[in-house]
């Protein structure tokens, strides 16, 4: 008999692509697995994985924490599954419910939430703090008691080890598929992901007017408010920029541009300056062939130097990313020499199909626990 899995989202997108792309879609290539995803939306199935929609979710906040992931939460009990994966912190105030139906639950941590509570722009200033330490507490309370624990990055999983000793780091590197390679010659700085203050884009932008025939190509979907705060700004005439694409004119775009920029602030979910490896961006750049100017984070730290794949910068200095910049954009052989490497390193050590293996393997072990399979 097969093992039912059934992962649960309350809050992100449709076919998400960590949550549905990547782990539903490995675990129902297979045999002996049965592969359930509670999403929004409507139910239907799609390469091999059964998609459950409990309707759309609630686009206020507080009713999202509460009455979607009711929703969700109920629609996964329909299912009655072995084995039930969390992807979304609200849902933890329904791990102790499954478990007491005698299932096996895991937490997919996808970030920091302890830390990122810190720094959420909708929550009052005065109360992140109180609200981080409240929430701590109540994860604490439940993660020991679920269990496992998957996260994306060392220093998440450190912390989620103290708590459940069962916790694997499972990053959210890229799907490896073809490429065309860039055209080194552009001129063109590719960023395309979350338009937010916590990836430099104000820094970025107003350094522009020093860069001579650079143009910066961004495209993502905004944080309410934050992109007429850059349109504000001299240099978005220097910008091109592109709303949110499909991820077919995702790929079409990157192969037009010389540099990928990945120029991340430090805060709580990146340790600090220890980094991340949980963020797609810097890879998905890395993957289309493209050279990286990036936050030199200690994890980014060792790879960029590894392979020669781009050049590390304060993110605070303007002086160090338009010198890191200019050294590219005005030289395509070394655009070259570095995209190829930072192609190379995806291939060997920062694609899915690395984390794929400790997925299945995270995966076998829960099922040797229950005597769920074999």
């Amino acid at each position: 008999m097969a093992v039912k899995i059934c992962h649960i989202t309350s809050a992100h997108g449709k076919e998400d692509g960590r949550i549905f792309a990547k782990e539903c879609c490995s675990l129902a290539k297979r045999n002996g697995y049965e592969v359930y995803l509670v999403q929004q939306g409507e139910s239907y199935e799609k390469n091999g994985v059964h998609i459950v929609g409990f309707g759309e979710k609630d686009e206020n906040r507080l009713k999202r924490f509460t009455q979607t992931a009711r929703r969700a939460y109920e629609k996964a009990c329909e299912i009655n599954a072995d084995i039930y994966q969390i992807h979304d912190p609200e849902l933890l105030l329904y791990a102790k419910k499954l478990k007491k139906r005698g299932k096996i639950v895991v937490f997919d941590s996808h970030e920091f939430n302890v830390g990122t509570i810190r720094e959420r722009y909708y929550i009052p200033k005065p109360i992140r703090a109180l609200a981080s330490i409240l929430y701590q507490k109540f994860e604490v309370d439940v993660v020991r008691k679920i269990d496992g624990v998957i996260s994306v990055s060392p220093d998440v999983c450190a912390y989620f080890r103290k708590i459940n000793p069962n916790t694997e780091q499972i990053s959210n590197f890229p799907i490896l598929k073809p490429f065309n390679k860039p055209d080194y010659t552009s001129k063109k700085l590719a960023f395309f992901g979350g338009i937010s203050p916590n990836w430099n884009h104000e820094r970025i932008i107003n350094i522009l007017p020093q860069l001579s025939d650079v143009t910066y190509v961004l495209a993502g979907t905004p944080q309410p408010r934050f992109l007429d705060k850059l349109k504000a700004k001299p240099g978005w005439e220097q910008v091109d920029y592109k709303g949110r694409i499909s991820r077919d004119d995702v790929d079409k775009e990157l192969s037009k541009c010389a540099v990928g920029l990945a120029v991340l602030l430090p805060g709580l979910n990146t340790a600090n300056n220890r980094g991340t490896l949980g963020n797609t961006k810097i890879f998905e750049e890395m993957m289309a062939g493209l050279p990286i100017v990036c936050s030199d984070f200690e994890l980014w730290r060792g790879f960029v130097e590894k392979y020669n794949c781009g050049i590390l910068v304060n993110p605070f200095e303007e002086k160090q990313i338009i010198s890191a910049i200019e050294r590219l954009v005005c030289n395509p052989d070394l655009c070259k020499t570095m995209g190829m490497n930072a192609r190379a390193a995806v291939e060997k050590e920062f694609c899915w199909a690395v984390d794929e293996k400790k997925l299945y393997a995270y995966y076998d072990k829960l099922c040797n626990k229950m005597n769920l399979k074999g």
